[in-house]
């Protein structure tokens, strides 16, 4: 380390700078103190030590890349979920069956709609933008279910598919 770097890192020292170390405050003209954030890290304490601190850029790219990490992992996409059942008619304490190979459309009230088809099981799922969609089965009497998904969620619902006879 040089004589002059030295010096600015012990504060003040004695007239003959000869290397003594005089406390801080004492001695010839004023006293340089680096200012906060600049490339040397040190900070004069109050009570005229010295102590390094972090470089305050560095912290700054941290804090930077832990934002744009973040950032990256929130979900621009919900899913939505669903089962299509089928009332069997006239049937008094039936219970409904999953109506499985049939056709699901999903619009936004943007005016896109996608179509999807359901399983076996009656059981559909579909990633979607986050906002408000109305759900229709391709069935001969349909009943319409209005769905609101957020980002990173997910939706469920279900759906029937009435009977003719009743």
């Amino acid at each position: 380390m040089g004589r002059s770097r030295r010096r600015w890192l012990l504060g003040a020292l004695s007239p003959a700078h000869n290397g003594s170390r005089v406390p801080l405050g004492a001695g010839p003209g004023p006293i340089r103190r680096p200012v906060l954030g600049t490339f040397s890290g040190t900070r004069y304490s109050p009570r005229g030590s010295i102590r390094t601190v972090p470089l305050r850029r560095g912290a700054i790219l941290v804090v930077v890349a832990l934002l744009l990490a973040a950032c990256t992992s929130v979900p621009s996409t919900g899913t939505l979920r669903g089962v299509l059942m089928q009332e069997i008619g006239g049937a008094i304490g039936h219970p409904p069956v999953p109506l499985g190979d049939t056709t699901v459309v999903v619009k936004a009230k943007t005016g896109k709609s996608w179509r999807v088809t359901t399983g076996a099981n009656g059981r559909f799922s579909r990633a979607l933008p986050p906002g408000s969609y109305v759900i229709t089965p391709v069935c001969q009497f349909p009943q319409s279910v209005t769905v609101r998904l957020s980002a990173g969620s997910t939706a469920s619902t279900t759906m029937l598919c009435g009977s003719a006879i009743g």
